[in-house]
């Protein structure tokens, strides 16, 4: 641009082109500078530098490594491969600390808060464990699984954990008190949890205990039964059937001594 205007200035000199012709050539050299500084602009940006070089250094705003690239060695850029819906064409990350993606059950997600640590084990990493922290917990349940989606991060220092692998995650549970017993123990009738304790073999009484956790596998009784007492964990429905049975029949028996 700064050739042909000097050239054409020359011509205008001679008398050979018009002003017009000059201004227009003018007007054309003022955008082409205008541009080349809003490109020097945009790349010093990005952490280049002030001359025209055939590299364009790209820094990234936080230290990490290229976990994904979507672009090749020779290939052009054009303006429509930015923006919403397209892959970007570097995607870094720090592996030394990596986000984690919990299914939690419904029935346990009051012993997760944020804060929380818990030990990752992966099958394919076998006998390593790997320490993390509970930073948010989503607010829906899925109505398939039944299970709530907790965010938590993981500490890699040696990166030995990668990207999509599965593992499960351990958490530790404190009760200030209680005693824990098989969920198959604890019967459920209306807003209230029974169980069935043994007085001497073959002969048991209900009774009703506060819970202080529920989990799939077990209940923590807080109030309502002793240490060393001796509960039943199978068949403790059948036994709630036949004890109900029993109690009718026993009320049907009073009713009939009182008819005249």
């Amino acid at each position: 641009a700064a050739r042909n205007l000097q050239r054409q200035r020359e011509l205008f000199e001679a008398g050979i082109v018009a002003r017009k012709e000059l201004e227009q050539v003018e007007a054309e050299h003022e955008r082409a500078l205008a541009e080349r500084d809003r490109a020097r602009a945009r790349t010093r940006l990005y952490g280049a530098g002030g001359g025209v070089d055939q590299q364009l250094v790209l820094r990234a705003s936080l230290a990490g490594t290229v976990v994904e690239r979507n672009l090749n060695p020779g290939q052009e850029l054009r303006p429509e491969q930015a923006g919403p819906g397209v892959p970007p064409l570097f995607v870094i990350s720090d592996p030394s600390t990596l986000w984690v993606q919990i299914d939690v059950r419904d029935n346990e997600i009051g012993l997760v808060r944020p804060g929380q640590t818990f030990t990752l084990q992966v099958p394919v990493l076998a006998g390593q464990r790997f320490e993390g922290r509970v930073v948010a917990s989503s607010d829906f349940i899925d109505p398939q699984s039944r299970t709530v989606k907790v965010r938590a991060q993981v500490a890699n220092p040696q990166r030995r954990l990668k990207a999509e692998m599965l593992g499960s995650a351990v958490f530790e549970r404190r009760f200030e008190r209680g005693l824990v017993i098989p969920a198959t123990a604890a019967l459920l009738q209306g807003a209230q949890h029974w169980v069935f304790v043994q007085k001497q073999p073959g002969e048991f009484e209900p009774r009703r205990v506060e819970l202080s956790y529920e989990g799939s596998r077990e209940v923590v009784v807080a109030q309502g039964l002793q240490a060393g007492e001796q509960v039943v964990t199978e068949n403790a429905l059948l036994l709630a059937r036949q004890f109900r049975l029993a109690q009718a029949g026993v009320r049907r028996e009073a009713g009939g001594a009182t008819q005249p």
